[in-house]
């Protein structure tokens, strides 16, 4: 009885520091797979309600991402927003499996889970997690079940 009760309060304590491991801040976020020619590719914002894509790691300000804690009545992780875009944020185009875009403020809540130095990122339910189909410039940035390929993991480089 007491090792289930140890074993419940140590599985509950990683399980709230995993829904929320990234501190607030101003990220470059990049994929875990690099793309053909050797490119690592950062998540880039192309505009208010466009769908977000990665292409090459560069000094632009459109791959630059706010970070901040975030909750809703169900679950706390973190909000991620175009640092050109004041009043928009990344969620999800529809209803899930689905592709991601900047969309206008709707409390979207993204937690995300540290896998060996690097983050998968999932919605609220822990059913659907932010990847690519193919690690290629441009590719669009899906939301999809877990397929346990590096394409789900994410670096989230601290700028600011």
């Amino acid at each position: 009885m007491k090792f289930t009760l140890l074993s419940s309060i140590l599985l509950s304590a990683s399980l709230i520091g995993a829904q929320n491991p990234l501190p607030p801040g101003t990220y470059q976020v990049i994929n875990r797979v690099l793309d053909p020619a050797g490119n690592k590719l950062a998540l880039t914002f192309n505009g208010n309600q466009a769908l977000i894509t990665v292409q090459p790691v560069s000094n632009n300000s459109n791959q630059l991402w706010v970070l901040t804690d975030f909750s809703n009545p169900t679950v706390t992780g973190n909000s991620l927003a175009p640092l050109n875009s004041g009043g928009f944020q990344v969620g999800p185009v529809g209803n899930f499996p689905t592709s991601l875009a900047a969309l206008p403020f709707d409390e979207f809540v993204w937690p995300s889970t540290n896998v060996d130095g690097s983050f998968r990122v999932s919605d609220g339910e822990f059913d659907f997690f932010w990847g690519l189909n193919n690690a290629t410039d441009g590719a669009e940035v899906q939301v999809s079940q877990l397929t346990g390929q590096a394409t789900q993991l994410w670096v989230f480089l601290k700028v600011a």
